[in-house]
This record gives C-alpha cells, structure tokens and sequence, in this order.
C-alpha cells in the first residue's frame, strides 16, 4: 500500500520526537539517504547511495588490513545493503562484475532478431574496497567519487594513501570527490597519520571542527571526535545497566562522568592503566598519550606538545651572515 503527499507546509512550532528501534538483532532501520546509526553502517551507506543513483560515479573503500574491507569488513555491509535494495525495494540493480571487492552497475543485453549486438545498460557506476598494506597507491584512480578509509587508527601508512588519494579526487585543479577517515586509535605507532589529522585537519584539508572537549582548549580546529561519556551505558551494581542518555539519544554527561570516574579509580595503580584512559578517552590528548609507563607527566607534556603543534608560527631571524628559524 502507498501513501501519496498531499501536502507539505512548514509549521511554527516543534513536534516532539523520538529515536525508535526495530525488532531485529541489530536494531536499524533505513531512513533519509539510506542512512543508519552505526558508523561504518552510515558511510557505507553514502558509497551505495552513489552506486544506486549516481551515474559513473567512483566509491572506494580502502584500510590497511584485509580484514578491514573484506566480507568480515565494510564489505559485508555492502552486501547487506545491495540484498535489502534489491529484495525489498522497486529499486532493483544488476552488476557485472558481480564479485567480493569489485562491482559495477551494468547489465549486458543482446538486441535483435537477425543482427544481434551487445549493449550495457546501468548507470556504470562503481564500488570497489581495496587493502594498502603492500600498496598505498591502492587508492590511485581518477575520478573517485567518494572514499571512505576504515578504520584509520590502524593505517601506519595512511599519509601516503591520502596523498593518492587527494590527486584521484581531483579533475585538474579542482576538487570533485570527498574523502571520509575514521577509526579507533591503535598501537600508537600504527596511529601517527591519524594523530596529525586529527590535531591538523585543515593540513590534509579536512573539514575540522572546534576543540570543545579539551581541558585547555586551543583555538585551532581538530577533527571530529567521541569522547567516551557519549552515549555511555554503565552498569551500577545496584541498579543493573544504566543508560547515560535520554530517551532522544540525548547525552546525560554528567551521569557517564561519574560512572566513568568511579571505573577510572578502580583502574589506577594497575600496570594497564595508562592503556585503559587512552581506550576510554575524555579528548583527543586521551586518546593519543603514551601508554607506557614514565616517570614524566606525559598528559602535561603531551598537551604542551599539542599546543606547540595547533599554534606554531615559524619565523626567520638574520644575524650577520647566518640565518636560523624559530617558533613562537
């Protein structure tokens, strides 16, 4: 049954709303733009947007591991998504190829009676998820539409990938394609690209947003960040799972904090908690400190280095015949 519109008119007030769940085992739904909750559910869902209405459009999906990108991966949720569309909705796509990692929209036809030819038919647009563990020039390609690099925190390599990247994304001189990065922080050494992406979007030209969620805030932009009290559920021996957000989805951080402090003091003294703050971060410092232990305050240094980075202004000083550089 359809349910044609009638009418649309802009009201002067709000009506309250709520966020609603389905009664599966994950709990999504499809709305606006095919999109769901889940992070790599969500960008997923961008790149099969493309594929299902943009024609000849280009979507990638890379990750320094095989793991990452493959049917355990991003790739399954685009299996996913490609079995609802085309079971479920008018909106039925045929591929070819048709196989893990590499699909194009297009069907072959053969046309006439006497004199056959063979034509495609589709919007030839494309996705494909690839692995830059051997190969950063994976993401090599003119004319990507939109890339989304999995779980980024885990990428050692990613600078180079992005620096690929950036030239597929471009016709000449202009930008034409979008790049999404996103991931949990890793083994630090395996995180260094990501730390400088995240402390300086606008060097990879990134859009960054401001630092809200730092003690000592800079007035430089930082990417996008989760800080742990978000959304937290906690589990009171008293009162069982407690969820720190409203019905809306409306963070209560107050609530998370105080449950996040008491697991904090729990966890101090022990050898692991240096790692356990930096997987439960507060901000972005949180997350990229040291995890070994050190007799020097690392949180105090690594925030003063973070600083130095956001707010480095390099100068020339002449004296005599000898020319240094300096910061301020």
């Amino acid at each position: 049954m359809r349910t044609p519109l009638v009418k649309i008119e802009k009201l002067n007030y709000k009506e309250d709303s709520r966020c609603i769940s389905i009664d599966t085992a994950d709990h999504l739904y499809l709305t606006r733009d095919f999109i769901p909750t889940h992070n790599t559910l969500k960008i997923v869902s961008r790149l099969i947007r493309n594929l299902w209405f943009v024609s000849n459009s280009v979507n990638k999906i890379l990750g320094y591991e095989e793991d990452f990108v493959n049917d355990k991966g991003s790739w399954r949720f685009a299996v996913m998504y490609r079995d609802f569309l085309n079971t479920h909705t008018p909106w039925y796509r045929d591929f070819e190829p048709d196989e893990s990692l590499n699909w194009e929209q297009k069907r072959t036809v053969i046309e006439g009676n006497f004199e056959t030819r063979k034509r495609q038919k589709g919007l030839r647009s494309k996705i494909v998820a690839a692995t830059t563990k051997k190969n950063p020039a994976k993401a090599v390609g003119g004319g990507i539409y939109e890339l989304f690099h999995e779980e980024a925190g885990i990428a050692p390599n990613m600078d180079k990938v992005i620096e690929f990247a950036e030239a597929a994304t471009k016709l000449g001189g202009v930008t034409t394609g979008f790049m999404i990065v996103s991931g949990a922080v890793g083994e630090l050494k395996d995180a260094k690209p990501l730390e400088t992406m995240c402390f300086e979007p606008a060097k990879y030209k990134f859009l960054g947003v401001n630092d809200v969620f730092s003690d000592t805030q800079n007035d430089g932009q930082i990417g996008f960040f989760v800080p742990d009290f978000w959304n937290y559920v906690a589990n009171d021996p008293d009162k069982g799972i407690v969820r720190c957000y409203d019905e809306n989805g409306n963070s209560d951080i107050e609530l998370a904090k105080s449950y996040l402090l008491k697991e904090e003091e729990s966890q101090k003294g022990k050898e692991s908690y240096i790692l356990w703050k930096s997987q439960h971060p507060w901000n972005l410092q949180d997350a990229f400190n040291i995890r070994e232990e050190n007799i020097w305050p690392v949180k105090v240094i690594k925030d003063h280095q973070i600083h130095l980075r956001m707010t480095y202004t390099p100068f020339g000083i002449v004296t005599g015949k000898q020319i240094g550089r300096a910061h301020v």
